[in-house]
């Protein structure tokens, strides 16, 4: 027996079912102890970039920690984009990293030793932990901390270093392993792990903050999802008559056919969200992270709007902004004490005409929503697209929108019908390449849903080589690939301030790649032929791959329409200025 034997007790104590890895030489102890059992499965991509994202998107839809492994040096270095991605979204990771034997550390710097690097002060930026076993003994502490670490307070990712030589060394006592993992349960590896509720003086200022308002807003975040508090949400929205926006990462805290729904707020958001936020006399946020586009590039709140904040980091209420009522604890808990203690005071009254105001934003909203996803013109629309993707879903399945405007049309253009994490984006560190390695993710977590994929060619193109990894497990993903030849963010932007187009991509036959991998691939020009071939996809045994034609000049940022229309240039903040 081995150390990378008594890891795997760990995990498998800890209720870890999937571990997202590329081998190296020195973390073969790992893989070996994973063969012998079958309580855990291995999945092996093609890059370690993709690692963090893949076991991103596992995290969010299964409720546990998600688990990677890679090696020493390029290994370690290729996971940081994807960990500061889970870092900043709140999400949390256990990564398992290898390092060079301990007799040589004091060669690994300034690029003696191969592969060598201080990788602890690598990582620690893109990490809430991390912990570098010295010795056999350590092995079995620093996992239990990491993982207490990760699912503790705001999630995050943490991490164990581990030197070649603690990883091949030898545990004469098969039983030790056992015992080790005695004092580890599964729940924790879940999240969140415990429900904290905040000081009752200020659960009685929230509410008579919100019963004295006339025009109160919800928004709710990413924590809402987190906390699985999607009921309670509900139920504290239909008892006050309070109408509820959501951020990106928060899309799913409500149904979005539900009334009191307004879909997304943001510049990449609704009108209808919009409009509420800039006419609310009180803003709660709930799981709430004063992100640049829930809050309008922090133009939000607005002066002499009230603001009560739940969110369990104390660092967030109050962040950016005056906050009248901060509201610490866990979104679930401190809403089911919110309603427990309505329940003894009178309901608010004299909403009747904000109700009617938030009501006509809706109606609004969904006549400009149903008239952009009719389009039938060539290329074919996002909008279109995204609304042919939602024809063909069923309640409970899963849209994974890579970064960049992907992210804009999956939030704004897709309808939830009911609440629940549905639809996953990058808005941590919004990088381009999250899409296919989180929807391998995903689909992992989550076998039996459905799962879609929404990615520019751009963004795409970064994570090819993960089409092998569908193939290898026979994972089924639906990829919805918008072929516009151009990086098209960079190309609104080049075009609204210098009247330029730079950007032009040659035009790369996805379909054909997707066949060449062993999958299905399909190239298609118009709406009917989209519907066909989704259809088709969601039939099949196997991962589709649908390449469509599609309209550069589109985005999902109203400002940047608006721009265009006008010519006018827009600033760093999307808001149009005069040129």
């Amino acid at each position: 027996m081995h150390t990378g034997d008594v890891i795997v007790e760990l995990l498998k104590a800890l209720d870890v079912r999937h571990i997202f890895g590329v081998p190296g030489e020195q973390t073969l102890p790992l893989y070996d102890a994973v063969a012998r059992r079958e309580a855990i499965q291995h999945i092996v991509m093609r890059d370690e970039r993709n690692l963090p994202y893949a076991a991103l998107a596992y995290s969010r839809l299964s409720g546990k920690i998600g688990v990677l492994d890679a090696t020493v040096g390029p290994g370690a270095a290729l996971l940081t984009l994807g960990l500061l991605e889970a870092l900043h979204s709140t999400t949390p990771l256990l990564a398992i990293i290898s390092d060079l034997q301990t007799d040589v550390h004091p060669m690994t710097y300034m690029g003696a030793a191969s592969q060598g690097t201080d990788q602890p002060l690598l990582l620690r930026p893109a990490v809430k932990w991390v912990g570098k076993a010295l010795a056999r003994d350590h092995v079995p502490i620093l996992v239990r901390q990491a993982m207490l670490h990760a699912a503790s307070g705001r999630p995050g990712p943490s991490a164990v270093i581990v030197p070649r030589d603690v990883f091949f060394a030898d545990w004469p006592d098969p039983a030790q392993a056992h015992e080790l993992a005695r004092g580890v349960q599964p729940h924790h590896g879940r999240y969140p792990r415990q429900r904290s509720i905040p000081h009752p003086d200020a659960v009685e200022a929230a509410l008579r903050l919100l019963n004295e308002s006339s025009r109160p807003l919800i928004v709710a975040g990413g924590g809402v999802l987190h906390s699985q508090a999607t009921a309670a949400l509900l139920t504290f929205a239909e008892r006050f008559g309070i109408p509820v926006a959501t951020t990106l990462t928060g899309k799913g805290a409500i149904a979005e056919t539900h009334p009191l729904a307004l879909g997304v707020l943001g510049g990449m958001g609704t009108t209808a969200a919009e409009q509420a936020a800039r006419a609310a006399d009180l803003l709660f946020f709930i799981g709430f992270r004063s992100a640049q586009n829930s809050t309008l590039f922090w133009t939000l709140p607005l002066p002499g709007q009230r603001v009560v904040h739940l969110d369990i980091d104390p660092e967030q209420p109050g962040r950016f902004a005056t906050c009248d009522v901060e509201l610490v604890g866990d979104a679930r808990a401190t809403l089911e004490v919110l309603l427990e203690r309505s329940q003894q005071q009178e309901r608010a009254t004299g909403r009747e005409a904000w109700n009617q105001q938030v009501a006509e934003y809706k109606r609004a909203w969904e006549k400009e929503l149903a008239a952009e996803t009719r389009s039938d013109a060539r290329p074919l629309a996002p909008q279109r697209v995204v609304a042919e993707i939602g024809r063909v879903s069923t309640p409970g399945d899963v849209l994974v929108g890579d970064a960049s405007f992907s992210s804009g049309w999956a939030a704004v253009y897709y309808q939830l019908k009911e609440a629940g994490r549905q639809v996953l984006l990058p808005r941590g560190m919004a990088g381009l390449g999250f899409g296919l390695p989180a929807a391998i993710g995903a689909k992992v977590a989550a076998p039996e849903r459905q799962v879609f994929l929404l990615a520019g060619d751009g963004g795409f193109a970064y994570s090819l080589s993960e089409l092998l990894t569908l193939k290898t497990y026979g994972i089924k993903v639906i990829a919805v690939i918008l072929n516009n030849r151009s990086w098209g963010w960079m190309e609104w932007v080049a075009k609204l301030n210098f009247d330029q187009e730079y950007f032009a991509l040659p035009d790369v036959p996805f379909a054909r790649i997707a066949q060449a991998a062993g999958l299905r691939g399909v190239r298609v020009q118009d709406a009917g032929s989209l519907a066909d071939a989704l259809s088709e996809a969601v039939r099949a045994d196997e991962s589709t791959v649908i390449d469509v034609e599609s309209a550069v000049w589109e985005a999902p940022i109203r400002s940047y329409r608006e721009a265009l229309r006008n010519r006018q240039a827009v600033t760093k903040t999307g808001v149009v200025s005069s040129t």
